[in-house]
């Protein structure tokens, strides 16, 4: 599968065609890079100021390997260290420019770069994360342990940054220094200023967010929930627990982290915790309380610790009031806490263990409603889907606490949408074509479950923009808003090879948790569930926005479908989830059983047996290549204790038989010892009458 940059990416070579850097194709038959991989390339000597009239050769390697190229220079900057070529002759068809990103917020974003460092002419890749701007008006970038670092080779190649989906900037620089792995890249705004017309072909960062819900640092483009947000501060400011409830895709997380924490904030000093429950709740609180306890502990000592404080708030050893109590004595006498259970309803989806999850509800139930004549110290938030309440009401402490301490949201209004439209554009100066707003909010309509849907189109709908405006020829092209995200999915899912294709489905439908009694909902997957010869295809998918990558408490790499609108508007993913819904029913009953096994130390007597292990030989034997190693050990655990107590029942009824066989042996000696007895009785009788004659 293609990523996105690639038909952007130009090899720059010396005339014996050994490569010396990299370039970006910027349209218009142009091509940035540096100036001194022209230099290099022509062997010119340092710091030329005249540009040169020679022949520059270069290819688009990913795209056309076959076709050289060559360009002149028509842009000189030397004191930027930016040079752009002209290209002579036709580009490849397969060749395509990208918009180029400018901002100044980068700081711990992943990036992505493409270079040919020496013995590497094919070129390589290279990642890790973005740093801050140099004194310079350069930028740091930081490359990752493993894998290839920037060097050499990689000058005047793009840098992608992962988070905002596009490039940020050319490769200059790497840092001589021995042991150092960073490097420096041209940022946007000075390719600008060293060559104007490439404003056109450059964009803020989307104000939208795709399919991701709005966080706190997303705040400033925030817009259409004012009032919801001021009902939720007014109730914060009264109860120890607020859940926020609303119908998948109505923005409740949103409208928690860019629209109460920012409101909550202005008026006081906040301490945000925040997690989902998970698989286990227990694990996943203390893994987000133990950071803002203590620093300076290893990974692996973290790791034990999350686990120990886990077991000891599971066990009851601990209260969670009395950490809280302790964060709030380090964090002084002014600080409040506000603990976000984001995304509850996965207590529900994802703990199979009734005990437990009613355990976890009783340690949040135990946190003090009343504090301060200002509100609580403590505030417990959480959001839940409305489909599972019925779930949540079903355990009574906890129905009644939520009595009067709920807040529904419902759909945004065509006021709401609109500002949710309009104002995050006109905050960056770009503007809708007449009439296109309207036409947006027309296709919205009024179902909850559509704001993830305008929030992607309208991301896409940015990345087309013209001259700082929105059209409605692209507002077409991208599919609009009912059918963007599906047109989206249906594109990247065409550039895969078929190999790739199965392996996205089987992907896919692990990544879907299957309603009973409620709509199917995403589970977040293990890399291990996924398997490692799919994770390279996860990490394209997660660039093209259909996933999402990160991490659990546990420190092992997780995946998830980037939202529910994804499986509910997708056609094709529909048609997977209902061809593989009772394979997917079966093997979330088999996890709920493995768990058990896994908390019972493996104790053959939470085996699966009977009817349920007999099932299992079914998938086993239909599916086994798709099941997790985990959960095929688990069956075959089954099917290995199921036939030990075979031989062991075969090796009793054979014994049982021996010790018939030997008794009736002993009982066939015994009758005849009898038999002759009698018989010599007998005979010794017949003798003493003859001697009595």
């Amino acid at each position: 599968m293609r990523h996105q940059i690639e038909p952007a990416i130009v090899r720059i070579t010396n005339q014996a065609g050994t490569p010396i850097g990299a370039g970006l194709f910027v349209g218009e038959e142009k091509i940035l890079t540096c100036v001194h991989v022209i230099r290099e390339a022509l062997g010119l000597p340092e710091n030329p100021l005249e540009p040169p009239n020679d022949v520059i050769r270069l290819d688009f390697p990913l795209v056309d390997r076959d076709t050289t190229l060559s360009g002149q220079v028509f842009l000189w900057r030397p004191d930027l260290d930016i040079a752009g070529l002209a290209i002579d002759g036709m580009k490849p068809k397969d060749a395509r420019p990208l918009f180029l990103v400018a901002t100044a917020d980068f700081w711990g974003h992943p990036f992505r770069a493409y270079g040919f460092p020496k013995g590497r002419e094919d070129g390589v890749w290279a990642k890790g994360e973005m740093r801050g701007p140099q004194a310079q008006g350069w930028l740091q970038i930081d490359t990752g342990p493993g894998g290839y670092h920037v060097e050499p080779g990689f000058s005047g190649g793009p840098v992608w940054d992962e988070a905002l989906g596009g490039v940020v900037g050319l490769v200059t620089r790497s840092d001589p220094k021995a042991g150092v792995r960073a490097a420096y890249v041209i940022p946007v705004p000075l390719l600008i200023e060293a060559w104007p017309e490439l404003a056109k072909r450059s964009r803020p960062p989307s104000p939208y967010r795709g399919l991701k819900a709005f966080r706190e640092a997303d705040a400033a483009n925030f817009y259409g929930r004012d009032t919801y947000t001021a009902k939720l501060l007014q109730e914060a400011n009264r109860n120890g627990l607020l859940a926020v409830i609303g119908p998948s895709g109505s923005g409740k997380s949103s409208v928690v982290f860019a629209g109460l924490v920012p409101a909550l904030r202005q008026d006081n000093a906040w301490l945000v915790i925040a997690f989902r429950p998970g698989r286990d709740p227990f694990r996943s609180l203390a893994a987000a309380l133990l950071p803002y306890l203590g620093s300076g502990i290893s990974e692996v000592d973290q790791l034990k610790e999350t686990h120990k404080m886990a077991a000891a708030l599971s066990a009851g050893e601990l209260d969670l009031s009395d950490i809280l109590e302790r964060l709030l004595e380090l964090a002084g006498p002014d600080e409040r806490i506000l603990l976000i259970a984001d995304q509850f309803e996965e207590l529900y989806t994802q703990c199979h263990d009734l005990e437990r999850r009613r355990r976890f509800l009783d340690v949040l139930l135990a946190l003090p409603t009343k504090g301060s004549s200002t509100g609580s110290a403590v505030l417990c938030c959480l959001t839940l889907r409305a489909d599972f309440m019925g779930q949540a009401l079903s355990y009574r402490p906890f129905a009644d606490r939520l009595q009067d301490h709920d807040i529904n949201l419902g759909p945004m209004n065509r006021k709401e949408l609109r500002a949710a439209i309009v104002e995050p554009a006109a905050v960056l100066n770009v503007k809708l074509e007449p009439g296109l707003v309207n036409r947006i909010l027309d296709d919205v309509g009024h179902e909850p479950g559509n704001i993830p849907l305008l929030e992607f189109a309208l991301t896409l709908l940015w990345e087309e923009q013209r001259l700082g405006r929105l059209t409605h020829e692209a507002y077409n092209a991208i599919g609009q808003v009912q059918g963007a995200l599906a047109k989206h999915a249906e594109t990247v899912f065409a550039r895969l090879s078929p190999e790739e294709q199965a392996a996205a489905r089987s992907v896919f439908v692990q990544l879907i948790q299957p309603g009973i009694g409620t709509a199917d909902t995403r589970r977040l997957a293990t890399r291990e569930e996924v398997g490692e010869e799919n994770w390279t295809l996860v990490q394209q998918l997660a660039n093209e926005r259909l996933l999402t990558t990160g991490g659990d408490e546990q420190g092992r790499e997780t995946v998830e479908v980037a939202h529910e609108a994804l499986f509910q508007h997708w056609g094709r993913l529909q048609g997977w989830i209902a061809e593989d819904r009772t394979f997917r029913e079966w093997q979330q009953r088999l996890r709920a059983a493995m768990t058990m096994w896994l908390a019972s130390g493996q104790d053959d007597g939470a085996l699966l047996r009977g009817t349920s292990l007999a099932e299992a030989e079914t998938w086993l034997a239909e599916r086994g290549e798709k099941l997790p190693l985990k959960e095929q050990v688990y069956i075959n655990a089954g099917i290995n204790a199921r036939e030990t107590e075979a031989h062991k029942e075969e090796a009793r009824r054979q014994n049982e038989l021996t010790l018939a066989q030997a008794a009736a042996a002993a009982e066939r000696r015994r009758a005849s010892t009898e038999r002759q007895r009698a018989e010599e009785q007998l005979q010794a009788s017949r003798g003493l009458r003859r001697l009595s004659f």
